[in-house]
């Protein structure tokens, strides 16, 4: 075979074989350029940036650092939750976005914020955890009395630190039990002058570091609300008096009612007895008068409702049985009567007997019995119960 050499002096086989790789060359540098284009973030990178969040503190202002995506998208929370207080900034599609409020609770919080692009499609997905310190419980309970020994009970902060306030003050009287080194406290005196006190308590844990802070508010006055007074309203039909009953109040004399008419007319009160002369509603107000500790509570309006006197339901009456129970098999009894409504419920006073309504006329009541080896020979007695609550018996022979 001839050999063929270029002007160059270099083989044409060569030259064939170095277009041939190049062609591939070529092409390999596409697929690889296209599947750059078309690939997601490599196994282990982060979708959403920072991967971490600062913690926050109850009862403090909080936002985190900025949240970024590659593509806009819609914010949420696709599993765990926020901490109560906190939300997203923004829910609009963007490629960022903040969490931001001002906790309520302290605690660890896990949860994963997922970005939706309905347009690329794509969708970014991150897992977090905020920590929440603070200083439990939040708030204190108030008002609290004048001249009256007061303890806050425990407060209390997940690592020991050094207690203090660090801004206001706390009523005169008033004094954190130990400033030592503790993961517990609580504030305890004698509250000597009225007002209403706002302040911060700080505990200050050296060695972790870590810092807790809760603001607080104390009012402390010379009465103090009683619980909350509240009446409970019913139904009763005209002709029986509605007793009037009250929850909560503290004081030391009973309750005192009014009453306006609503829909009815002649409501009226004695003592704590309510009546109306025609069926409708009354509109009953009560109050507990004030003491020495405590002031006046008044409840909120209640509706009482007056409906007309019932119908007693007809007797359901049982007068003949046709049929015996058989032991061992399944017969069907006929009770001829008056007044069967639907399907009532039949027991027995043979053990080991059970029956199903199988057909209910009114007047002739059908049952299916299934008289088991624990039910005994001899006379017993059905009782026949309606949904209204009317019953009767009769006797019947299993043998």
């Amino acid at each position: 075979m001839r050999k063929i050499i270029n002007h160059y002096g270099i083989h044409w086989s060569v030259l064939s074989t170095l277009a041939r790789l190049l062609t591939v060359g070529v092409s390999s540098i596409l697929l690889i350029a296209g599947s750059i284009l078309v690939s997601e973030s490599p196994a282990g990178a982060a979708q959403i940036t920072p991967t971490n969040l600062a913690s926050a503190a109850v009862g403090a202002a909080y936002t985190s650092s900025t949240l970024t995506v590659a593509t806009a998208g819609m914010w949420s929370i696709s599993a765990g939750a926020l901490p109560a207080g906190l939300a997203f900034t923004s829910l609009a599609s963007a490629t960022t976005d903040t969490i931001s409020g001002t906790p309520t609770g302290d605690g660890t919080y896990d949860f994963t914020v997922t970005v939706t692009d309905a347009v690329t499609p794509a969708t970014y997905s991150q897992s977090y955890t905020l920590v929440v310190t603070g200083i439990n419980p939040s708030p204190l309970t108030s008002p609290i009395l004048v001249n009256t020994a007061f303890n806050s009970g425990t407060l209390s902060v997940a690592t020991a630190g050094t207690w203090a306030v660090s801004a206001g003050a706390l009523p005169a009287g008033l004094a954190l039990a130990s400033q030592a080194s503790s993961t517990t406290d609580s504030i305890a005196g004698t509250p000597t002058t009225n007002g209403s006190y706002t302040f911060t308590i700080t505990v200050t844990d050296a060695i972790t570091p870590e810092t807790y802070v809760q603001q607080y508010t104390l009012v402390v006055a010379s009465q103090i609300p009683q619980p909350t007074l509240k009446l409970l309203a019913t139904i009763a039909a005209l002709e029986n008096p509605i007793t009037l009953i009250t929850t909560g109040g503290a004081g030391t004399s009973a309750p005192t009612f009014a009453v306006t008419n609503g829909t009815a007319t002649g409501c009226a009160i004695s003592g704590t007895s309510l009546t109306a002369t025609s069926i409708g509603t009354c509109i009953v107000t009560a109050s507990e008068a004030a003491t020495s500790t405590y002031l006046v509570a008044n409840a909120k309006a209640a509706t009482y409702t007056f409906v007309a006197n019932p119908v007693a339901p007809p007797a359901v009456v049982a007068t003949r049985v046709t049929g015996t129970a058989i032991i061992g098999k399944t017969v069907v009894l006929k009770i001829s009567g008056r007044n069967f409504t639907g399907k009532p419920t039949v027991t027995s006073t043979n053990p080991g007997t059970r029956f199903s309504v199988a057909g209910d006329t009114g007047s002739l009541l059908t049952l299916r019995v299934t008289a088991t080896a624990k039910a005994h020979k001899g006379i017993g007695t059905l009782t026949i119960t309606e949904l209204n609550g009317t019953s009767c018996k009769i006797k019947y022979v299993t043998r």
